[in-house]
Parts: C-alpha cells; structure tokens; sequence
C-alpha cells in the first residue's frame, strides 16, 4: 500500500476511481432494470414498483447496520499506513463477527414484524399484500447483502478496488440473468425479482468472505481474529456511526415522505417518489463510487500525516461529485417524462412522477455534496463534526420541513412536500461544504 503515499493524486485517483465508479455502474444497471422489470409487470407494474418504494426505509435501514460496522475500513487503512497490521486483522475480524450477529437479529425481527412495520411506511391496505410478498423474501437476504455491502470495504481500505468491482460484477450479472427468467420465465412476478435479488447477494458475499479468509492481501483472517474485540468494536462503531446516522435518518425521511404523500396523495403519488428514490439511488452509488475509491487514500495519508495529500484527495472528490450530479439533473430536467416511463408502465404513476420531478430535483446537482463531506471529515478521524452535520441535515432540517410546509398552505399539500427536498439539499450542501473545506485546510494541527 505505500504507492497511496507517493504515487501522484491524481493517478491515484484515475486508477482508482475508475473500477470504483464501474462497479457502482454495474450496481446501477442491476437496481435499474431490476426496478424497470418489476414495474413492467403485465397487470400489477404499478402496485409492484410501489411496494419496492414502501419497503425502502425499511431496507435502508439495515442496510444502514453494514454503514456502521463499516466504519472500520477507513482506521483499517490508517493503521496500515501506521504499521499497525496485527491491529488492523483485529479490526476486520471484530467488525465481521458483529455484523454477522445484528444482520441475523434484524432478518428475524423484519420477519415477525413486517406487516407493522409496513403500516407505519404509510403502506394501504390494497399495497400490503405486494409490500409483504417483496419484503418477506428480501428479509432473508440481509446478512448477505450486509457482509458484502459492508465487508467488501474492507477490502477497498486496502486499495482492493478492481476485486471489488469484480466481485459485484459477480452478482449483478447473476441478478440480470435470474430476474427475467424468475419474474417472466417462471411467472413469479414480484416474488421472482425478492428471490433473484437474495440469491445473488449470497454469491456475493461468499466471495468477500473467502478473499478475506483465503487470500494473499495484507489483511488475511484467521479463527484467532474472530470474535468481539470491545476495544475496536468501540473505535469502528465510532467511526461508522456518521454513515449509520444518516442512512438511519434518510430511512425515517423516507418514512416521513410515504405517510404524507399516503395522506395528501394516495398511492398514486407513494409510487412517484418510489419513481424518485430509483433515481436518486443512481447518484447515491455514483457518489459512493468516488468516495470508496477516495477512502484509502485520504485514511493512509492521514495516517502519515501527509495533509497537503489529504487536501488534494478532498478537492478532487467534492469536484467529481459536484460535476457528475450536474450531468444525471440535466438529463433529469430536460426529460422528466422519458425518464419516469424508464421505471414503470403504470400510465398514472408515469403521469404523476413527471409532473413533479423537476420540484423535486430541483437542486439535484448538489446532492453529492453532502455524502462527499461527511465522508471527508470520517475519512480524518472528524467523527462528531460528521455526526453533527447529519443531524442538522436529516434531524433539524429535513423532518420539520416535511411536516410543516403542506400545513402552511401556501402551495398544494403534495407540491409542498416535494419543493422541501430542493430545500434540503440546497442548504445542506452550502453548510457541508464550508464546514468540511475549513476543517480540512486546517489539518495541520490535527
């Protein structure tokens, strides 16, 4: 790994960023068609789509677990470049038994509890059944999707980039090649895309696990690493509980999101915001994308006190993020039709996404920056700075704003509830920004 503290940055970050980026595509093009399926399904497209929309904060929420144990990666990478390699193995190993045990905790509760749960994502009564059916299944695959969500960055933290890409690869194409056959081929419909999707996580996470066990990287686990180390278990939920925080909190804004367009708009506008979260989903793993390719690079230089190489990882990160949500809004703003008949055949649904995408995204070119800052001020050990901005981003901003503006009653309630996410981003983006750009410029008393 000493190539990340003397190679140029930029090459670093070229040869880095660009498997990185690949594999979050692959992702995309599997969430993408995977969705475009299931809202093409003959008599139910609209109901299934809308029940994947439903489910979604539920699942952002255990996927949010695998963000928190997650957190070991970047001190993984710091403590590599300390020379700390016995304490590094310490780390995975810890951060691998932990999530094995909250991943398989969290599959049996969603399944006794998922009619509750569902209910309280503003799930009707005509919805319940679909969302059921795609949960019920989906449930069995979150130990999977969490060790290879979550554990493959540890293999990133070792500048592993392009096996990761490889290995998630893997089970996209598993998943491209299972869904029409199990949707269409077998007549499975909604049941068909839960069972594809679970069962190319498991592929996926089988081969995280054996390159973490059967490996020549510089982390290769052993039996002896395994268990709960309390000292390091402490230090890496420290260090994910930013990431955890604000994908817990956009699981409660989803939720906040569905009962109000329940409320206000009925199913019809629950299943444009699933239309919605499909899209942001493409920025969200594009933004993810550069930010693992970053990771070990600002971790390692940090922890050897290169901050001048720090700096220039973060200002080539915001940049990126900055210059490719620009591109995806203006696909956005100058086809909002086209795009919404992408995810679903539902005429109404279609109808209704399109009339207010461009509220909706109407600030769309700054929603990496958030993500990009809080993983710059993790990535230098700024925890509680990470953890502030996200409470003031979903806690103090976003929860009010959903709530209170279709009350004002200036604009129609739906429209209100949309124009807040503009809002959001805006003015989260503009704090972010300035708060992580002064603590990185100020790194030397670090």
């Amino acid at each position: 790994m000493t190539h990340l503290g003397t190679e140029p940055i930029p090459v670093l970050f070229r040869q880095m960023a660009i498997p990185a980026i690949i594999g979050q595509l692959t992702i995309l093009a599997n969430n993408f068609l995977d969705r475009m399926y299931v809202g093409h399904i003959e008599g139910c497209g609209g109901e299934s789509f809308t029940a994947i929309g439903l489910s979604t904060p539920i699942l952002l929420f255990t996927t949010a677990i695998a963000s928190l144990v997650a957190g070991g990666s970047p001190w993984v990478a710091i403590l590599l470049g300390e020379q700390k390699v016995e304490q590094a193995h310490r780390v995975v190993g810890t951060s691998l038994s932990f999530l094995c045990s909250i991943s398989l905790l969290l599959a049996v509760g969603i399944g006794f509890f998922q009619e509750v749960l569902l209910a309280g994502c503003g799930t009707s009564s005509e919805m319940m059944p679909y969302a059921k059916t795609y949960l019920g299944i989906i449930a069995w695959g979150i130990l999977p999707t969490n060790l290879t969500i979550g554990m493959a960055q540890f293999l990133t933290g070792q500048g592993l980039t392009k096996l990761g890409m490889r290995i998630i690869g893997m089970s996209v194409l598993l998943n491209l090649l299972l869904d029409p056959l199990f949707i269409f081929g077998f007549g499975w419909g909604l049941r068909g895309a839960a069972l594809a999707t679970t069962l190319s996580m498991m592929v996926s996470a089988l081969q995280v696990v054996r390159h973490l066990f059967f490996s020549h990287h510089p982390i290769r686990l052993t039996a002896i690493h395994l268990g709960i180390d309390r000292k390091w278990l402490g230090v890496c939920l420290g260090m994910g509980f930013a990431p955890f925080l604000a994908m817990a909190c956009e699981a409660l804004v989803g939720l906040l999101y569905n009962a109000s367009l329940s409320t206000y708009g009925g199913d019809v506008a629950v299943g444009a915001m699933a239309v919605y979260y499909a899209m942001g989903h493409i920025i969200a793993y594009l933004i993810m994308g550069l930010s693992m390719a970053m990771q070990p690079m600002m971790s390692y230089n940090f922890g050897r006190r290169s901050f001048e190489r720090v700096r220039q990882c973060a200002h080539l990160l915001i940049t990126w993020s900055i210059a490719i949500c620009s591109v995806i809004w203006l696909v956005m703003m100058v086809a909002p039709g086209g795009v919404c008949r992408l995810f679903t055949n539902d005429a109404e649904i279609a109808t209704f996404a399109s009339r207010y995408l461009r509220t909706y995204f109407l600030a769309g070119f700054l929603m990496g920056i958030p993500f990009v800052c809080m993983n710059t001020l993790r990535f230098v050990r700024q925890v509680r700075l990470a953890i502030g901005l996200v409470v003031f981003r979903r806690l103090l901003l976003s929860v009010p704003l959903i709530v209170l503006l279709p009350r004002l009653g200036v604009l129609p309630p739906v429209q209100a509830i949309f124009l807040s996410a503009p809002i959001i981003d805006g003015v989260s983006a503009l704090v972010m920004l300035c708060v992580s750009l002064r603590t990185i410029h100020h790194l030397q008393g670090a």
